[in-house]
């Protein structure tokens, strides 16, 4: 069960359950981004390098 009550750009799933997020850019930008929850952060993260072309 996805329990999506949070911000709009967060989802939070169960764990071994997969959800969607759809982030949309409007232009050229760097979006480095993460989990929030305690001890996640290491080995979940990254970032979006977005280009206009």
């Amino acid at each position: 069960m996805i329990d999506n009550r949070f911000k709009p750009a967060e989802i939070r799933v169960n764990p071994g359950k997969a959800g969607e997020l759809v982030w949309e850019f409007t232009g050229s930008d760097i979006v480095n981004f993460a989990c929030p929850l305690p001890g996640h952060y290491k080995g979940m993260r990254g970032r979006v390098i977005i280009e206009n072309k």
